[in-house]
């Protein structure tokens, strides 16, 4: 009686461990990285272009608030405030970049039909669906990191024409405020990703979560300001909470009709749930999608 060995290749192990092959698929898709360069562009070229270009035409300025206008953007531009000035730049264009990244990160499996292909492979649905969620959120941490690194080397560029003291921003201030940019984006991705699992399509989710965010929410933000009922809505929806979680890092809110235009600490860790909460609530919907309706 003879007995036979079983060799395990990477093949016969691939359907045991999703999460490498979720990360490495969506690593491979060149939208993902070139979502990537054109919020980059826009962060640095209109955001931080827009705020040295007014710099420095308010240096030529006889008006009487120049001197103190003068005087803020130069300590926003400062290699020591890194932090606060990248969390200030999430909220907004920053927020709709996630949720094109979390619609096109899901929503291609959908537009390429191979989304049939892994639900009957070996790894259950779950495991596919925890694989991607993961993979997602990482993705949006490699986004936030570069966000954090570009603007802080575009600083220092400034800092350096400018003859600015260049000093390295506090350590700790600056990991929690990353977390808390890392927080938001990964909220609206998880928007797109809903939307796009829901809609079994990235076009659609990317067309319904480019509304919500940059239309719906925009509005209920403007309206806010008029009816305090309404306000109190607004702190609630994501927009809302992602200025409201700058702010509170020491950010200016750049969310259209953010509001509150001061945020303290407790503002800001009530942002930080109502972020946490949109994320469980699409994380469900889209998990009953993905493992209880036909593919």
């Amino acid at each position: 009686m003879t007995s036979a060995t079983l060799t395990l290749t990477p093949a016969t192990r691939a359907p045991r461990m999703p999460l490498a092959a979720a990360w490495k698929t969506l690593a491979r898709r060149p939208a993902i990285w070139w979502i990537l360069v054109a919020w980059l562009a826009q962060s640095i070229g209109f955001g931080l272009g827009f705020t040295y270009g007014s710099y420095v035409s308010f240096k030529t300025s006889t008006e009487p608030y120049a001197a103190q206008a003068l005087e803020e953007m130069q300590k926003a531009m400062e290699l020591s405030n890194l932090a606060s000035y990248s969390a200030g730049s999430v909220p907004f264009f920053g927020a709709a970049t996630a949720v094109v990244l979390g619609a096109l990160a899901i929503g291609y499996d959908y537009t390429h039909r191979t989304a049939p292909l892994l639900a009957s492979q070996g790894p259950t649905r779950g495991a596919i669906f925890t694989a991607q969620v993961i993979s997602l959120v990482a993705m949006t941490g490699v986004y936030t990191v570069v966000t954090y690194l570009a603007n802080g080397v575009g600083l220092a560029v400034i800092d350096g024409i400018e003859g600015w003291p260049i000093e390295a921003p506090p350590v700790g201030e600056l990991a929690v405020t990353l977390g808390a940019s890392w927080l938001s984006f990964t909220a609206f991705a998880l928007v797109g990703a809903a939307l796009a699992t829901v809609f079994r399509s990235a076009i659609t989710a990317l067309a319904a979560g480019l509304v919500w965010t940059m239309a719906v929410e925009t509005i209920i933000l403007y309206l806010g300001q008029l009816w305090s009922g309404l306000a109190h809505v607004a702190t609630f929806t994501l927009g809302g909470a992602t200025s409201n979680l700058a702010v509170a890092r020491g950010a200016f809110p750049w969310w259209p009709g953010a509001p509150q235009q001061t945020a303290t600490a407790a503002d800001g860790w009530i942002a930080a749930g109502v972020l946490v909460g949109w994320s469980l609530v699409c994380l469900a919907v889209s998990y009953w999608a993905w493992t209880k309706r036909d593919v």
